[in-house]
């Protein structure tokens, strides 16, 4: 065989590999949701932990308010050039940073072990994902992504605003 046909071969099974990864990914989180509202239902909230639950919405309003206008942004960006306003000029990854939040907000509505468990797992994958996707970043944006970087943090969101805040 040749060498093209080897390295075209090699370069598909990758990709292969990461799309396999990207779904099965997006159901384990579709699985989550299912657990969780089963589990909601059949579940009882003990009465000394039904505070949680404030913070869960909290956590629940933050995190759908960062998907949606991640989402909004990306859509907006036909040129695909490197974000660094609005959402992405808080965090660089506001889109995890809103699946972390609903994934938390799970665990603060329903306050199980089972629930965190759940989470916890999902949250790692969102990680991992969030990760990969700052290496192509790297690749493809090069000298801009890793002064981007400096001044934005990935995903925490409270020196996001600080730093945010002092820019304008």
């Amino acid at each position: 065989m040749s060498d093209e046909f080897l390295s075209l071969s090699k370069w598909g099974g990758v990709i292969l590999v990461e799309k396999i990864r990207e779904y099965a990914s997006y159901g384990l989180h579709i699985l989550t949701f299912i657990a969780y509202f089963i589990l909601l239902s059949i579940l009882e909230i003990p009465p000394a932990l039904q505070f949680l639950q404030y913070f869960g919405m909290l956590f629940f309003l933050i995190g759908t308010v960062f998907l949606f206008l991640s989402i909004t942004t990306l859509m907006q960006n036909k040129t695909g050039k490197l974000l660094q306003t609005g959402v992405y000029g808080i965090v660089r990854n506001p889109m995890y940073l809103g699946a972390i939040l609903l994934f938390a907000a799970m665990v603060l509505f329903l306050p199980h072990w089972i629930m965190l468990i759940l989470a916890v797992i999902n949250i790692i994958i969102v990680y991992y994902f969030m990760l990969t996707g700052e290496e192509k970043n790297i690749k493809k944006f090069g000298a801009d992504y890793r002064e981007y970087m400096v001044h934005v943090p990935r995903v925490n969101l409270v020196l996001g605003l600080i730093r945010w805040m002092k820019r304008d």
